[in-house]
């Protein structure tokens, strides 16, 4: 190697088989000969059996802080693992319970829906009905009028001045059927929520229009007219606003049951069945017997269970009655009297055996005391009812019994 040759830029430039080097790669060179050295003179020291044992002493706690460290590691991530396997079993617990009560819900949303969509479609089915019905009324309507074209003066000849004067035809040529003229006001309504009031209006507005000439099934949309004249306060409100509604079906049948609806109590049936099960005489047996009936036929019991409602005290009246009948009946007579103080003890034994014959025929006595009453309660109500229709008669009526009798 020759020294003082020029180089180039990469410092290194061989020639004619010389390798010419700079002064920088010299000192490269030099440097790490120097380490190879270095480190041959370390491998030939430390290449003996105690410096070997030395160097596996001093790489064995490298390897166990290592492995420790790796150890702790591992028991972390484990114990990560842990809480979320822990978290994931309480999560699917409370999916699990909010589930069940989603369940229940659901199924109970369910079935008042079902329950609510049946009661709508019977409502549904009867006004569908009752609009068929409607749509063939006005056909009916027109032959009736076609069949009485006949003139009404022909008519009122063949009749008595007295029905011709309760009676009269409608002039009117919008198919109205022929009315009567009534002498008594239409029964009224004020809006009350009680089913009772309720029941007993709507008996008599179809009583007293039926009278008067219609007839439910073929003049049912008539009747939301003159139910006009039978309303009054909340009454009228509700009438009103239903017949103001585009909505709404204009037909009795449909408009009863919608007044029904609103206002009669929601627990009506159960409401008047435990008034009566639970109803006591309080005063005179005629007062209870009328509220008795009146609430039986609301709830419709049969004859069994009225008899087991049925107050002890008025069955002790009864048979306090019936024994004074019985003493009436059997007068006392003289040898009778005389033998009372032999036949004393014997006397107080039969009366001992027919309380406790009473006491076993209990059922049977409540049973008598039952019909018993119903029956007189029965004939009270025939008596005043055909009272009232005689009171109620027509003038000519009685000038007629007169004259048949001969009393004139």
């Amino acid at each position: 190697m020759e020294l003082g040759t020029p180089f180039n830029s990469t410092g290194i430039i061989k020639n004619r088989g010389y390798i010419y080097v700079d002064e920088i790669d010299i000192l490269t060179i030099v440097g790490c000969e120097s380490e190879a050295r270095n480190t041959a003179r370390r491998v030939l020291r430390f290449d003996t059996a105690p410096a070997r044992r030395l160097l596996e002493l001093e790489d064995g706690p490298r390897e166990e802080s290592a492995s420790g460290a790796t150890n702790r590691s591992r028991t972390t991530a484990t114990q990560r693992i842990d809480q979320l396997e822990t978290g994931l079993t309480d999560l699917r617990q409370e999916f699990a319970v909010a589930h069940d009560s989603l369940r229940v819900e659901v199924t109970a949303e369910l079935t008042n829906l079902n329950s609510s969509i049946g009661a709508e479609m019977t409502e549904i089915k009867g006004h569908l009905s009752n609009l068929v019905q409607a749509l063939h009324n006005p056909q009916a309507v027109s032959a009736q009028v076609q069949r009485a074209e006949t003139p009404a003066i022909a008519d009122v000849n063949m009749m008595t001045p007295a029905e011709a004067g309760r009676t009269f035809a409608s002039t009117r040529g919008d198919g109205r059927p022929p009315l009567r003229k009534m002498d008594v006001s239409p029964p009224t309504f004020d809006g009350l929520i009680d089913g009772i009031k309720l029941n007993s209006f709507l008996f008599q507005f179809e009583s007293y229009f039926q009278q008067k000439g219609y007839r439910l099934d073929r003049d049912d949309h008539w009747l939301p007219g003159e139910l006009n004249q039978c309303v009054r306060k909340n009454a009228a409100v509700w009438y009103e606003r239903y017949m103001t509604d585009d909505t709404t079906i204009k037909l009795w049948s449909v408009m009863k049951v919608a007044m029904i609806r609103g206002f009669r109590e929601p627990n009506f049936q159960a409401k008047v069945r435990n008034q009566l099960l639970q109803l006591k005489q309080t005063g005179a047996y005629h007062g209870y017997v009328n509220k008795f009936r009146e609430l039986q036929r609301v709830v419709g019991l049969d004859e069994l269970t009225a008899i087991n409602v049925f107050p002890i005290t008025l069955t002790a009246a009864v048979q306090e009655g019936f024994l004074e009948c019985e003493l009436q009946e059997k007068p006392a007579t003289t040898s009778q009297r005389g033998n009372d103080h032999v036949g004393f003890g014997k006397k107080q034994q039969g009366v001992k055996q027919k309380r406790n014959n009473e006491k076993t025929d209990q059922r049977g006595v409540k049973r008598l005391d039952f019909k018993c009453v119903m029956a007189a309660m029965d004939l009270d109500h025939q008596l005043s009812d055909t009272s009232r229709a005689m009171k109620e008669a027509e003038p000519e009526v009685w000038a007629e019994l007169r004259s048949d009798s001969g009393l004139e």
